[in-house]
């Protein structure tokens, strides 16, 4: 804009001898004077030359338009400065130009000092308005002038595009037609204390309402300006919309809940070590090292869980953790609750817990480090905006105080210009700034960025600025204004929550199970990952916003897998459960179920589940059940041939020995045949047993002397005593045992009890270390002094030496006054 001495002044005067007189006194000012001596003619020269910065109107202009009306139609077509000049002092005069935009009403023949200072107080009013009216409409925020009776005085555009109106929309409502009906009574309350000088500003949060009917949620400062009397002329406020901010910290929120609900879950051992001691524990972490919850862990001496032999490597590693080192993973011994020593894999990483410095220690079975959770810290803060305004031809620039405080800098001490702007933008966004800068100059569109720069302190923020180019009359571009705005609480915010959803994202994609979210009464699908989808057989679109009912092959099963895992979920914090599915193409697949809610304790809003296909598992557990069915028929099939055959041979044997006579082959031959009697009777005990891999003794050799002692048919009153252990032995072991003692038995019932009423039978095992000690002994009259068991050629003798060899033991014969048999084999 032109200096003062340079502008030129429409002086609009009828009368051509004042007009002329007027315009050398306005020319010895330094004024260009041009001159109209109608109301009509006046309109015309505004219309034509854009060079007028001031009109001069005379009201009595003669016939035709007078200056009043002159005035309002010059306005209407330029926002222009407008000085009445007239003789005129009357009321009815004066109330013509009520209404109209002027600068003010000099009295002619007031001086040519009065009309000097008149003019040029005009030039200064209408430069400082032409200022505000710059930082009103560029500010990146809505701004409103309302009346103190709550009328919409004035609106820059940034509110107008808040709530989706226009200007001229807007012209017709109050505050109270674009507030939230549940806040209008509340706003009105703010603005009648003000009102009554409780306080000259207020700061606080409403809603709006836009056009299209949603909610806009807004940061309002308001500032109630008076007159020179005292009296409420109008409110100035500052309208931030922080919608999108609050839907942000929303979905931190949820984020943050999903975040939680892993780290409770998540099969690894997570602590957080401060000051030497546990100030946190996951479960798991806590059953890891004994303790029945997490809580019992806390305050903790971390040192009193790590095994001595390991204390000073673990001092060491702290030592780094608390310089801001992290550790690589180690194995080590930890101590338990308990006392007992657990070979641990640990790795430690230092943090940052509720503010102080800590360690995170991730436990054995991590595949991956779990990223640790960074506690955000949500506060309420000031939108900070501030105001420049740069001379394109010099590089010079003019910056409001908020400009300079967000910079961090010193007004008296720091010079704006282009080029040591350029200096506090960041290195990798400089280019692209002042690019897009070059392409607004070249364009006349807006200017839009959000960048880094730094402060003062050295420190990397984020701005958004907002500008546009103003054009000289020329229409040339003359400068750049607009506005600076602190967001970098709003990006590292919108950084966060891409990470977490990041984060999430890849979970859910990388788990080898359906994974998805439920809500509501009728478990509704609120999200579904990738494998949900190709598992069921129906696109993502499918899925979210329909019933899991849909999966399920059977109503009724639907209802029941619901009841029973609210149930869980009730008792536990979590809930499995095993279902049918029926996939788009009909095809049914077995499923496993875990889940758990969302939020924890808040099922309404979500359950989230994780579904397995578990069908091939079922139709393999299936196949084994058929296979071991079939594989036990045909083995009690051979064990009944088996026996068959025995018995056939004992037959054969005992046939055989009957048609020898009093001969000693018959006696050969019915001990033989005996002994496969026995054997087929030790065959049955083991093999009809349900476990044909092992049995206790104690089951197995009883029935051994009691089927011996049937098949004699003597009238001698046997007595047994057993004292045998429960020791568990496999077939191989038992199947040699068996013999020998079925050996011994016979022997003593053949011969130790001969012309006696009564005789008695001692059976002992025991378990000394890793051997067994078996005792069988009678009360007969023992083996002769002549027989050796290790050099006797008789072949029962023979037998149970044998066996015992291949017991990997040996048999003694102990003499006394009873005889004695100790068989003495080692057992795992």
């Amino acid at each position: 804009m032109k200096n003062e001495a340079g502008k030129t002044i429409l002086l609009v005067e009828d009368e051509a001898l004042i007009a002329a007189a007027t315009a050398r006194t306005l020319q010895r000012f330094g004024f260009a004077v041009r001159t109209a001596p109608t109301g009509e003619r006046a309109v015309e020269v505004v219309e034509t030359d854009p060079d007028i910065d001031l009109v001069l109107m005379d009201i009595d202009l003669g016939p035709g338009m007078d200056g009043a009306e002159a005035a309002r139609r010059i306005l209407r077509i330029r926002d222009i400065p407008l000085v009445f000049h007239s003789a005129h002092t009357e009321p009815e005069v004066v109330d013509k130009t009520e209404g109209i935009g002027s600068y003010g009403y000099i009295v002619k023949n007031s001086g040519d000092t009065v009309l000097e200072a008149s003019i040029r107080m005009a030039f200064r009013l209408w430069e400082s308005e032409s200022r505000f009216r710059t930082a009103f409409e560029s500010v990146a925020v809505g701004m409103v002038l309302t009346s103190p009776d709550g009328k919409l005085l004035r609106v820059n555009q940034e509110f107008c595009s808040m709530l989706g109106y226009t200007r001229e929309e807007l012209a017709f409502l109050d505050f109270a037609a674009l507030t939230h009906p549940d806040d209008v009574e509340p706003s009105r309350a703010r603005m009648a204390a003000l009102r009554n000088g409780d306080s000259d500003r207020a700061r606080f949060r409403k809603r709006y309402l836009h056009k299209d009917g949603r909610v806009v949620w807004a940061d309002l400062s308001v500032v109630l300006l008076r007159d020179s009397s005292g009296e409420p002329q109008h409110f100035v406020t500052h309208v931030q919309d922080i919608t999108e901010e609050l839907r942000i910290r929303e979905e931190l929120e949820r984020s943050r809940a999903q975040f939680d609900l892993l780290l409770r879950t998540a099969p690894v051992s997570i602590l957080v070590l401060q000051d030497g001691r546990y100030v946190f524990a996951n479960p798991f972490g806590a059953r890891l090292l004994g303790y029945g919850s997490p809580e019992e862990m806390v305050r903790v001496s971390a040192i009193d869980t790590i095994a001595e032999e390991h204390r000073s490597v673990i001092r060491e590693r702290m030592e780094r953790v608390a310089a801001g080192l992290p550790n690589e993973p180690i194995e080590m011994y930890i101590l338990r609750k308990d006392g007992t020593k657990l070979l641990s894999e640990s790795t430690s990483i230092p943090i940052v817990y509720d503010g102080r410095p800590a360690a995170l220690i991730l436990g054995r079975d991590m595949t991956e480090q779990k990223r640790m959770e960074e506690r955000l810290r949500a506060a309420e803060s000031i939108a900070h905006v501030g105001h420049y305004d740069i001379d394109l031809a010099t590089g010079s620039a003019v910056w409001s105080e908020e400009t300079y405080r967000i910079f961090g800098l010193d007004p008296g001490t720091f010079q704006p210009t282009m080029e040591n702007y350029a200096e506090l933008i960041h290195e990798e966004d400089r280019d692209a700034v002042y690019q897009e800068v070059d392409r607004c100059i070249r364009t006349g569109d807006r200017f839009d960025k959000v960048y880094r720069i730094r402060t003062v302190s050295g420190e990397y923020r984020f701005v958004h600025s907002i500008g546009r180019v103003r054009k000289d009359g020329n229409g040339a571009p003359a400068s750049m204004v607009g506005t600076f705005q602190d967001v970098t609480e709003t990006v590292r915010v919108e950084q966060t929550l891409r990470e977490s959803k990041e984060r999430l994202d890849s979970i859910l994609k990388a788990v080898p199970a359906g994974i998805g979210i439920v809500q509501g009464p009728e478990r509704i699908i609120r999200e579904a990952n990738g494998k949900l989808c190709e598992m069921t057989g129906y696109s993502r679109e499918e899925l979210v916003g329909a019933s899991i009912g849909l999966l399920y092959a059977d109503p009724e099963e639907y209802e029941r897998v619901g009841r029973d895992k609210y149930r869980q979920i009730a008792e536990r914090g979590y809930g499995t459960a095993e279902a049918a599915w029926r996939t788009k193409d009909g095809r049914i697949l077995e499923i496993f179920l875990a889940s758990a809610p969302l939020f924890s304790g808040d099922l309404s809003r979500g359950v989230t589940f994780a579904a397995l296909d578990i069908t091939e598992r079922k139709r393999a557990e299936e196949a084994v059940r058929t296979l071991l069915s079939e594989k036990e028929l045909l083995l009690r099939e051979t064990h009944h041939r088996v026996k068959n055959n025995m018995g056939l041979i004992h037959s054969l044997l005992s046939l055989q020995a009957g048609r020898q006579g009093n001969t000693p082959a018959r006696g050969v031959l019915e001990d033989a045949a005996a002994r496969v009697q026995g054997m087929s009777r030790l065959y049955d005990r083991l093999y009809r047993s349900e476990n044909f891999r092992e049995m206790s003794l104690r089951d197995f050799l009883p029935g051994i002397v009691d089927q011996v002692r049937t098949l004699f048919n003597t009238e001698v009153d046997v007595r047994t005593e057993l004292r045998i252990e429960d020791i568990p032995l496999p077939v191989r072991t038992l199947t040699p045992l068996g013999i020998l003692l079925n050996e011994l038995v016979t022997n003593s019932m053949k011969y130790a009890f001969r012309g006696r009423p009564e005789g008695r039978i001692l059976l002992t095992a025991a378990r000394r270390r890793d051997k067994l000690r078996i005792t069988y002994g009678d009360d007969g009259p023992g083996l002769p002094e002549s027989i050796d068991p290790d050099t006797s050629g008789g072949f029962g003798l023979q037998l149970c030496r044998l066996l015992s060899e291949q017991l990997g033991g040996t048999l003694n014969l102990e003499r006394g006054r009873e005889t004695r048999f100790v068989l003495e084999f080692p057992v795992g």
